[in-house]
Formats: C-alpha cells, sequence, structure tokens
C-alpha cells in the first residue's frame, strides 16, 4: 500500500511539473541571468601569462649526458631563484607596481617542465597586458639575478609570454549554465515541497470530515 502511494506521488509530481513549466521556465531564466550578472559585475577575471627559460644553452650543439644533468640541476635552481624577494622586488621596481612582495608571489609561479631542463614562469593577472609584461619581467629580473648574484650562466629565455585572449576560470556562459542548473533544481525541490503541503493539507481536512 505505502509503495502505490509513493508512485502516486512521484506521478502527481511529475504533473506538476509539466503543468508548472512557464514558472519553472521563468525561475530557470532568473537564475542564469543572475549567475551571468554576477560574474560581471561581482568577480574580476583573471589572465595568466607564461614565459619559458631554458637552463642551458639552446644554440650548443652536441650536448652529452652530464650536460644534460647539469641542466636538470640548474633548472630546480633556477626555479628557487625566481622566488626570491630581490627577484620580486626587482621586478616591481622595474615595473612601477603596486604591488606588494607577497602579493606579487601569489600573483607569480615558477615551475620546472617535466623531462627537460626548461621552467615556465607564469603570472596571473586582472588584465591580459599587465600578465605578459610582468612574466616578461620575471624572466629579465630573474636572469640578471641568477647571473651576477648567484653567479650561474644565464637561462636562456626561448619564448616570450604573450597577451593572452582568454581569461581563466569560468566564464559568463558557464556561469550561466551553472546557474540555470541550479535555478532548476530549486524550482522542482519547491514543488515538491508544495505538493507535498497541500498533500498534508487535504489528509488533515479528510481527518476532519471524517470526525465531524
Amino acid at each position: 500500500m505505502v509503495k502505490h502511494e509513493h508512485e502516486f506521488d512521484l506521478i502527481d509530481w511529475i504533473e506538476c511539473i509539466f503543468m508548472q513549466w512557464k514558472w519553472i521556465v521563468c525561475t530557470v531564466l532568473i537564475a542564469a541571468v543572475s549567475a551571468g550578472a554576477v560574474s560581471i559585475f561581482f568577480v574580476s577575471p583573471v589572465f595568466k601569462a607564461t614565459a619559458t627559460l631554458h637552463a642551458l644553452d639552446t644554440s650548443t650543439v652536441g650536448l652529452n649526458y652530464a650536460d644534460v644533468q647539469l641542466g636538470y640541476a640548474l633548472a630546480k635552481e633556477y626555479q628557487q631563484a625566481l622566488d626570491m624577494d630581490d627577484v620580486h622586488e626587482g621586478v616591481t621596481r622595474s615595473l612601477s607596481l603596486p604591488y606588494t612582495c607577497e602579493e606579487l608571489r601569489e600573483m607569480q609561479s615558477a615551475a620546472v617542465v617535466k623531462g627537460t631542463c626548461m621552467i615556465e614562469i607564469s603570472v596571473k593577472a586582472k588584465t591580459p597586458e599587465e600578465a605578459a609584461q610582468i612574466a616578461n619581467a620575471y624572466a629579465q629580473v630573474g636572469g640578471d639575478y641568477i647571473e651576477q648574484t648567484l653567479g650561474l650562466s644565464r637561462p636562456q629565455l626561448i619564448s616570450k609570454a604573450r597577451v593572452p585572449e582568454e581569461c581563466e576560470g569560468p566564464g559568463v556562459l558557464l556561469f550561466c549554465l551553472g546557474g540555470a542548473a541550479v535555478g532548476l533544481v530549486l524550482a522542482c525541490i519547491i514543488l515538491a515541497v508544495r505538493m507535498r503541503m497541500k498533500e498534508h493539507r487535504q489528509r488533515k481536512e479528510n481527518k476532519i470530515k471524517v470526525c465531524a
């Protein structure tokens, strides 16, 4: 008996969805537009630009196994050097940036490409031009620091950072789709709750009539 009641509730709920489809569509559209507005006015876009250094002189012909192993070791050391305070401060001075050393450290990341002697310097910023400028500044200032302060061979710049065309993370379209999905789920939940409340009131009224 309980099973049949649950089957009836499910069918009734589906019928309720079809009857209220206009209200559901409006809810979904409002949620999608609201999510899109939030992404435009309250979520700051983030752009990522990457410059690439090489620990060895790529113009050298006939590198042997020892040279490659040295390149691996140098790449890791260069990665650490690019995170030194002197490098961050040098980038700030060269571009007259309004950021502190810690803020730049959060914006920048240097990583050795696995299995290679290359170091990728990535920078995330609010504008694409700034991201590219800062990434290239790190390649220049970092190279100067490695060569002049550490006394090591200067890493070779093999790829300058280009101005990114698209921002990192979800765009307006994904925000709208996510908002629409949330709106659809909420609309269905609200309809289910309203249906349950209506059934509860009907049962209560039927009991009152029977008692009367």
